[in-house]
């Protein structure tokens, strides 16, 4: 009967501490800061993408000019999200990159994602 309550005990400790762990991508880029795992669907330099953007984040958000865009979408529980975000000017990000992409920022797609 102890050996069985001891059992229990150590179950249910080891469910609350994996419960409250967060991943983190590529050893440093955290779930709680806001990085997510994200799928390129769209590039361009468009007006609609530019007035997007700008409504994501509008007091931060500089004007992109020759700026290209990316709209990211990832899976968040069971709601598909997505952002669009500045691309680096020397990328090669396209259409069906995997990268991460912060969710909570809008300085942009910050890498291409070598992890599955």
């Amino acid at each position: 009967m102890i050996f069985r309550s001891n059992r229990l005990a150590m179950l249910l400790v080891a469910v609350a501490l994996t419960g409250c762990s967060t991943p983190v991508y590529e050893n440093r880029l955290a779930w709680k800061d806001g990085w997510r795992k994200g799928v390129v669907v769209q590039v361009g330099s468009d007006e609609l993408l530019k007035t997007r953007y700008e409504g994501q984040c509008p007091t931060t958000a500089k004007r992109p000019s020759t700026e290209s865009l990316a709209v990211v979408r990832w899976k968040d529980s069971r709601r598909v999200r997505s952002r669009v975000a500045p691309l680096p000017s020397q990328t090669s990000v396209l259409v069906d990159s995997a990268v991460y992409v912060n969710a909570y920022s809008c300085e942009g797609i910050q890498e291409i994602r070598t992890e599955p």
